[in-house]
């Protein structure tokens, strides 16, 4: 069971045309994986990374999950909308 924490992050902008910048003060952002509202992976990226920009532009409007998972193996979920 992983646990899930909130942080010191920023998911900005929000909400998005489709491009998103992600950063984080706390550990090193391992996997980030999109979810739609039914609950299925629509884009899934390896990250190395505290700060990072993730291209969203292919996914239709709507509102979708963000999960970050840490080096730590924590997640952190947020909200993002795309309107374009």
């Amino acid at each position: 069971l992983t646990e899930i924490i909130t942080t010191n992050n920023l998911v900005y902008p929000n909400p998005t045309g489709g491009m998103i910048w992600i950063e984080t003060t706390e550990n090193t952002i391992q996997n980030i994986s999109v979810y739609n509202y039914l609950g299925e992976v629509v884009k899934s990226i390896r990250s190395y990374s505290s700060n990072q920009a993730v291209d969203l532009s292919s996914l239709k409007n709507g509102i979708y999950l963000l999960e970050m998972k840490n080096t730590n193996n924590q997640s952190i979920v947020q909200k993002v909308i795309i309107h374009k």
